[in-house]
C-alpha cells in the first residue's frame, strides 16, 4: 500500500482504505476526491485502478503540493528541494525556520481559490510555496499546520519523508488532476456523471467532534454545511461513499440520515482514536467509530465490512424536532452544539417557508 506525501495527516482514513475500497463501484471509470487532505485512500489505490483521477483540497497549500509532484515540469526540482528540506535538532532554530515557511504559507492562504495555483504563482514561486507547505505540515503536530512538532528528530524526519516522497511520487504520476477548488462545485458538476466515483471526505460536522474548534485550515463545522452537501448528492448518479461520525449522544438523529434517504446505506468500517481531542497527560484519547454513507453497495463489501445498516428512515422536520427534544431533557448540553442546532433549525424554517408561502412549518 503506497504511503502519501502528507501521510499521518489529520483526519486519515489509510487505515480504513480497504473497508472504504470495498463500498467503490468496479465500474467506475473515473475516480474523484473533493476533500483530499492527506489522501489516504487514493495512494491505497493501484496506479491503472481508473482512467482518470482528481485530487482536490480547499487548502492551497495541500492542492499546491499534489500539483507540483504530479506535473512533469515541476517534480523534479520540488522533491530535490524537499529531500534537502532539514529539521534542526537545535529546537529554536527548527522554530525558527518553521515561523519562516509558515510566514510563506499565510501569503499563499489568501490568494483567491484558483483552479490551478499556475493561474496566479509562477514556476519558481510555487515550488517555493510547496516546500514551505510541506515544511509547515509535516513538521505539525498530526500534520494540521497549526504548530510546530519536536517529537521527531532529524535523522527520522529525513528517513520518513524520503520514504513518503518515492512512494507517492509513483502514485502521483498517474493523477490527471490536481485543484484548489470549492469541494461543492466539484461535486455539482460532476454528480450527473454516472462513470464517476466519489469519495467524500469532508472536515465532521461540528456536534459530533470531541474537540469543537476549527481543526482544518478550510473547516466544515456548522450544521448547515453538512445539511447542503448531502443535498447535492442525494440524487447523484455518480457513485459516493462519504465518511462522518454518527451523532454521539443516545437517541439522537444524524444530518445525513435526514436527507440520503432512499437508495442510501449507513455502515460502520471500524473504530480509532480521536486525534483531535485535548486531554490531560497520561489519559487515554477516546475511542471513536468511523461510519459511511454510499449509493452503492458491490455483492463483495460483505467479505470486507459488517452490512449491518445504522442509517434511520426520518425527515429533516422530525431531525429538527428530536433534536430539539434532546436539547430541553439535557442530553445535549455543549453550548456551541446547543446554537449549531438552533441555527439549523431556524436556517431551515426559513428555507421551507420561502418555498411554501402560506403553509405551515411541523
Amino acid at each position: 500500500m503506497s504511503k502519501g506525501l502528507l501521510n499521518g495527516y489529520i483526519g486519515s482514513k489509510d487505515s480504513f482504505s480497504w473497508e472504504i475500497r470495498a463500498l467503490f463501484d468496479k465500474n467506475s471509470k473515473k475516480y474523484i476526491e473533493p476533500y483530499a487532505g492527506g489522501a489516504g485512500v487514493y495512494f491505497s489505490l493501484p496506479n491503472g485502478a481508473y482512467e482518470k483521477e482528481w485530487l482536490n483540497d480547499q487548502n492551497p497549500c495541500v492542492a499546491i503540493l499534489y500539483q507540483v509532484i504530479s506535473d512533469e515540469e515541476t517534480r523534479t526540482d520540488v522533491v530535490k528541494r524537499i529531500i534537502s528540506v532539514e529539521k534542526p535538532d537545535d529546537v529554536s532554530e527548527a522554530k525558527r525556520l518553521y515561523g519562516e515557511a509558515q510566514e510563506k504559507v499565510n501569503g499563499l492562504k489568501c490568494l483567491k481559490v484558483a483552479s490551478n495555483l499556475k493561474d496566479v504563482l509562477d514556476s519558481d514561486q510555487i515550488i517555493d510555496m510547496a516546500v514551505s507547505s510541506f515544511i509547515v505540515y509535516s513538521q505539525s503536530f498530526n500534520k494540521a499546520g497549526r504548530g510546530y512538532s519536536d517529537l521527531m528528530s532529524n535523522d527520522v524526519y529525513q528517513a520518513v519523508t524520503r520514504e513518503n516522497l518515492i512512494s507517492s511520487i509513483n502514485r502521483l504520476k498517474t493523477l490527471n488532476l490536481a485543484t484548489n477548488m470549492d469541494a461543492g462545485e466539484i461535486i455539482k458538476k460532476k454528480k450527473d456523471d454516472s462513470s464517476v466515483q466519489f469519495y467524500l471526505d469532508p472536515p465532521y460536522v461540528g456536534v459530533s467532534r470531541a474537540n469543537k474548534g476549527k481543526n482544518y485550515g478550510y473547516d466544515m463545522i456548522s450544521l448547515r454545511e453538512h445539511y447542503e452537501l448531502a443535498c447535492k448528492i442525494r440524487d447523484s448518479k455518480a457513485a459516493v461513499v462519504l465518511s462522518g461520525y454518527r451523532a454521539p449522544q443516545q437517541g439522537v438523529p444524524t444530518i445525513y440520515d435526514a436527507v440520503l434517504r432512499r437508495g442510501w446505506h449507513c455502515y460502520q468500517i471500524g473504530e480509532t482514536q480521536n486525534k483531535a481531542q485535548v486531554v490531560e497527560k497520561g489519559s487515554r484519547k477516546a475511542v471513536v467509530a468511523e461510519y459511511v454513507w454510499t449509493n452503492r453497495v458491490p455483492d463483495e463489501a460483505c467479505h470486507y465490512i459488517s452490512l449491518e445498516d445504522y442509517k434511520e428512515n426520518l425527515t429533516v422536520e422530525k431531525f429538527i424536532k428530536r433534536t430539539m427534544e434532546a436539547i430541553e431533557d439535557g442530553r445535549i448540553t455543549d453550548k456551541k452544539d446547543v446554537k449549531d442546532y438552533f441555527d439549523f433549525k431556524n436556517y431551515y424554517m426559513k428555507k421551507w417557508r420561502d418555498n411554501h408561502e402560506n403553509s405551515r412549518f411541523v
